[in-house]
């Protein structure tokens, strides 16, 4: 949920050292894993193959559409204050930007980037026409099927797909959170829940999880690349770095109360070379 310097992202690039990346992209989220610890922000998406190529890259010549497959009107304010926060972090990149004025999915007729939603919204969890939807969450992630993640790929495999990116502001589908979500105060969790979508944005446009750089400096997590290639240096500060909050988890939940986990320098970094040609 909440890459920096890693490949995090990207292919046929040029890493910091002046090596040329190989032709692949990881069309995974938060992809499998075994976990020498817990997920300290909730997110494990499903793996969906390898993509080849750079031209599976968004054009960062015009900016992404983002829309909402979710909009029940109790959550608006929450769907407000997660686009405020990822149109600003993208908004430090050179080039990557999300387009302002999300809107539902459904009016823009599959001409979109990057759909998104919230597993917890009334609306999803009750709509006769989303249940296959939920269904597919039960049967593919039968233990925690509200647990933040992308699905169907990465980069512009997401396009003109609804309920790509699933959020969720609360512990829904996520036994395995339960109790650690129980302890965060209402602000802490609106922050953890924008910091989440943060890092799953960072998955949709090409970011792997920094805690699997060949150069990781934390051994809490057993995850390897998968074909991701590593384009600049370790970042502790990734905010696809697990290993950042879970070796620090009471100054994390209480950082919480205060403040969103946003992009670090070497995430903002990374994209701007994966995006540079």
């Amino acid at each position: 949920m909440v890459s920096t310097s890693f490949w995090n992202a990207t292919l046929h690039t040029f890493g910091r050292f002046g090596f040329v990346a190989a032709l692949s992209l990881i069309s995974a989220a938060c992809g499998p894993f075994k976990e020498k610890s817990d997920d300290t922000l909730g997110s494990d998406a499903d793996t969906q193959g390898v993509s080849l190529g750079k031209s599976f890259l968004f054009d960062a010549n015009k900016p992404l559409v983002a829309c909402w497959s979710s909009s029940h009107p109790s959550q608006a304010a929450l769907r407000k204050s997660v686009e405020t926060h990822v149109t600003a972090n993208f908004n430090r990149t050179q080039r990557l930007r999300i387009q302002s004025g999300w809107k539902n999915c459904d009016s823009l007729k599959g001409q979109f980037d990057i759909s998104v939603f919230f597993y917890d919204d009334p609306t999803f969890q009750s709509s006769a026409a989303t249940k296959s939807v939920r269904e597919s969450f039960k049967k593919n992630r039968s233990a925690s099927p509200g647990n933040p993640r992308v699905i169907g790929g990465l980069g512009k495999r997401l396009r003109g797909k609804p309920f790509a990116v699933v959020l969720n502001s609360s512990d829904l589908g996520r036994p395995d959170a339960k109790e650690r979500l129980s302890k965060l105060s209402r602000q802490a969790m609106l922050n953890y829940t924008i910091s989440s979508a943060l890092h799953e944005f960072g998955h949709a446009v090409g970011l792997l999880h920094e805690h699997a750089h060949p150069k990781s400096q934390c051994a809490l997590f057993d995850e390897d690349l998968n074909g991701g290639i590593p384009l600049t240096a370790y970042d502790s500060q990734s905010i696809m770095n697990y290993c950042k909050f879970a070796m620090n988890k009471t100054q994390y939940s209480a950082e919480l109360n205060h403040k969103v986990f946003g992009f670090s320098n070497g995430d903002i970094y990374t994209l701007n070379k994966a995006y540079s040609r």
